[in-house]
C-alpha cells in the first residue's frame, strides 16, 4: 500500500481547515454618548494560532491598531479621534483551554466600552 498518495491530501485538508477556522475575525460595536455627541466605537479581532491583532474605530476611521498573545498577554492601544484621546487596555484571558480578549476603550480618560472576543 502506497502511504504517500494519502499523506498529501490529507495534510491540504488539514491546512485549509486550520487556515480558515484559526484566524476568525470577530468584531463588537458600542456607541458612546457624551452630552450631545455619541461615538462609535468598533473592535476587530483577528485571532491566529499565537496572537490577535486588534484593530480600534471610532465613527469608522482606525485610530488604534495592536495585539495580545498567550507570550504578551496585555497590550494597549493609543490613538487620537479630532482631538479625543482614544485608548483601549486589552488582556488575553483563559475560559477553560480557550483564550479570549476583552478589551476597556478610553475616551479621554473616561471609560466608554468593555468589548470581548
Amino acid at each position: 500500500m502506497n502511504i504517500a498518495k494519502y499523506v498529501a491530501p490529507l495534510a491540504c485538508i488539514v491546512a485549509v481547515s486550520v487556515s480558515s477556522s484559526a484566524f476568525a475575525e470577530q468584531s463588537r460595536t458600542v456607541e458612546w454618548k457624551v452630552g450631545a455627541e455619541t461615538l462609535q466605537i468598533h473592535a476587530t479581532g483577528k485571532t491566529g494560532p499565537f496572537s490577535t491583532k486588534i484593530k480600534l474605530f471610532v465613527n469608522g476611521e482606525v485610530v488604534a491598531e495592536g495585539a495580545t498573545s498567550q507570550f504578551r498577554p496585555l497590550g494597549n492601544l493609543v490613538g487620537d479621534y479630532k482631538g479625543r484621546k482614544i485608548e483601549a487596555e486589552c488582556q488575553s484571558v483563559a475560559t477553560g483551554p480557550m483564550l479570549h480578549r476583552e478589551c476597556t476603550v478610553f475616551v479621554d480618560s473616561k471609560e466608554a466600552a468593555k468589548l470581548k472576543f
